[in-house]
């Protein structure tokens, strides 16, 4: 895919309500490793499965501190 093809369809995700402005792709490990793709594929998935807790629990405080209040489950 080329940048533009990368583009529009972030563009797509953002208006159906998706972040997308952080995304992280294998070459960010390729570059500083010595792996193969499908390994840094594995890597991003293992770091990136912790890093949502993570998210839950800050987007939580974010909510607290701006007075949202939290909806009954």
């Amino acid at each position: 895919m080329n940048h533009e093809e990368i583009n529009q369809a972030k563009e797509v995700l953002r208006k159906a309500g998706y972040h997308v402005d952080s995304l992280w792709h294998v070459q960010d490990i390729t570059d500083r490793y010595e792996c193969d793709a499908d390994k840094a594929y594995e890597i991003l998935t293992d770091v990136l499965d912790v890093s949502v807790e993570m998210v839950f629990s800050s987007i939580h405080d974010q909510a607290m501190f701006n007075e949202i209040k939290e909806k009954e489950q």
